[in-house]
């Protein structure tokens, strides 16, 4: 099951690329891309934790939370700056 589903993977990010290439596009899409890209979408505090967990196939919120941390850093970086700010540290 595991070899099949690889290399499903690997047809449709290969169709992904092509489509992308006919499309002019510079950047290269896949399933990756489009994983991340929807987890990035639903970050925002209307749309609960458990929820993204569920859509992404975590069984557990650390799971959940370490993956969205991984990509956050630009936001963190932004409230980070923004707090310095407030209190006159920079």
């Amino acid at each position: 099951m595991i070899r099949r589903t690889r290399i499903a993977i690997t047809s449709i990010n290969t169709n992904l690329k092509k489509i992308a290439l006919k499309l002019g596009w510079e950047e290269q899409p896949s399933t990756y891309f489009a994983r991340h890209a929807y987890s990035t979408n639903l970050m925002n505090p209307e749309v609960p934790l458990a929820f993204i967990s569920k859509q992404l196939g975590h069984k557990d919120l650390k799971t959940t939370q370490n993956y969205l941390g991984s990509f956050s850093s630009d936001k963190a970086t932004e409230y980070h700056t923004n707090l310095l700010e407030v209190h006159n540290i920079r």
